[in-house]
């Protein structure tokens, strides 16, 4: 009595653990090969699995980043550095990725592996790491360090202090023999590090992929199964059935005299197919339920299973089952989910900029004297910048935006974060929309935002004021009825 059930030993389930490990202690580095190796490989040759890690990474992994001081000289040029070092000649050391999609691959990253870097090459460029290039090498190569680094290096590539934290990472390369070669010692300040953490003591991260890879697996095979079984039984398109049919596959007995060749049957799909049978002959067509709907049940179980690894609702695959309204609540908990995601993958870009932030103070000079007048640091900068997330995409956008009026007129929504959540800066679609305006006006093209029936409203705000009165001098209106 009064114990919990789940430390007894029962003979009807498996055995109860008595070891706790964190993540990087189970996976050790053979292991952690293998899961990364399988990973990629259901990832290659899984659908299921390779559509759920870009659906992911589509709402994880993409920012606007703006910025408001008020200051508009700072904000052109704070905008305008931003904008140019995103592109990939400035972004990527190898000058193949942008920003978004060399976020894509670090988040990619960091869902099969668990965990991704990159390092800060000077010029102000980015080298993306794959996760396994941090390991203990397999050979230490020519520049072998010294023996004491050599025997500090843990088995996952780092060398830890006395609290557990980094450092140095020990990077590697791999040579034409797929063996890890030493590189060389990168310090924390010179890497953007990050990945899905379970422990705080855990040193690398595990993929969330892991509790799904079995469950993907298991389903693709069931897949290629049912397939087999499909073919197998479609290649016998019908049966004849005879009287008296003799069981070594000869004539009936009726038909003993008869000529074999009056007897075959040819079927051709080109042509009418007349089939000769006798009175008590019928013929049938062989029909398979394969895949049964109990198995389609359960596979559709096991897709279920395995999009829960990354929170993504089955209503994103098939909404053929759900309602409208219940897709917009799987979407609104899918987005909570992304949050913490999407924060992460912010602090490394926050990260990366509180870096080139300062590299541009201290050699743009146009950059640093609007700075200056402006009293901002780099780094008060970089803390006031907005990392927005991509935006959410509209299912119903008539219906969304009906309710997204009403929420404004109770005042539990602002315009602003009702932009925000679908991609948008409203500050700068209402300075695009305020400089259009000023351009219609001075091209007499005509406004209209009314629909039909609609009772035109004006804004007083942008009206002239009219403060006469028709009333008789000195009087103060105390009498009037209006």
């Amino acid at each position: 009595m009064f114990e919990y059930e789940v430390t007894q030993t029962s003979p009807n389930r498996a055995a109860p653990k008595t070891v706790i490990k964190p993540g990087d202690v189970e996976l050790s580095r053979s292991k952690r090969k293998i899961a990364a190796a399988t990973t990629m490989d259901e990832v290659k040759n899984g659908a299921l699995l390779a559509w759920m890690i870009r659906r992911h990474i589509d709402y994880v992994s993409r920012f606007e980043i703006n910025f408001r001081s008020g200051n508009k000289e700072l904000d052109d040029i704070v905008l305008r550095l931003l904008e140019q070092h995103k592109h990939r000649s400035n972004w990527d050391v190898a000058g193949r990725h942008n920003r978004d999609a060399w976020m894509r691959i670090f988040e990619m990253s960091k869902i099969i592996h668990g965990d991704a870097a990159g390092i800060k090459v000077k010029g102000g460029k980015m080298q993306g790491l794959d996760s396994d290039q941090i390991a203990k090498p397999d050979d230490w190569g020519e520049k072998k360090p010294s023996k004491s680094d050599m025997d500090a290096v843990s088995d996952h590539g780092l060398i830890l202090g006395k609290n557990n934290e980094v450092l140095k990472y020990c990077i590697c390369f791999r040579n034409k023999q797929g063996r890890l070669v030493f590189d060389h010692f990168e310090s924390p300040e010179n890497i953007v590090f990050d990945g899905y953490f379970t422990a705080f003591n855990q040193t690398r991260a595990t993929s969330p992929l892991l509790a799904a890879i079995n469950d993907a697996i298991d389903m693709r095979d069931i897949v290629l199964y049912s397939k087999i079984n499909l073919k197998l039984k479609n290649i016998f398109a019908m049966a004849i059935f005879r009287e008296n049919a003799d069981p070594l596959g000869g004539h009936s007995a009726t038909d003993e005299n008869a000529d074999p060749a009056d007897t075959q049957q040819e079927l051709a799909p080109n042509k009418i197919n007349i089939l000769d049978l006798d009175q008590a002959d019928k013929i049938e067509a062989i029909e398979t339920s394969s895949p049964s709907p109990n198995a389609m049940e359960f596979m559709d179980k096991l897709a279920r299973i395995a999009m829960l690894a990354l929170d993504i609702p089955f209503t994103a695959l098939d909404s053929s089952r759900a309602s409208f309204s219940a897709r917009i609540a799987d979407r609104a908990e899918y987005e909570e989910s992304c949050e913490s995601k999407r924060d992460k993958n912010a602090d490394v870009l926050r990260d990366v900029y509180a870096w080139r932030f300062e590299e541009w103070y201290k050699k743009d000079a146009a950059f640093r004297s609007a700075c200056d007048a402006a009293q901002y640091t780099a780094e008060r900068i970089v803390h006031e910048l907005d990392f927005m997330p991509a935006s959410t995409p509209w299912m119903d956008k008539l219906t969304e935006i009906k309710a997204d009026i009403l929420s404004v007129s109770l005042g539990i929504e602002s315009i602003p974060r009702i932009a925000r959540r679908h991609g948008l800066d409203a500050y700068k679609v209402g300075k695009e929309q305020a400089d259009y305006l000023a351009w219609a006006k001075n091209n007499n093209v005509p406004i209209f935002y009314a629909s039909g029936g609609q009772e035109a409203v004006q804004n007083i705000l942008t009206e002239p004021k009219d403060n006469s009165r028709d009333s008789a001098p000195g009087d103060t209106g105390e009498n009037s009825n209006e």
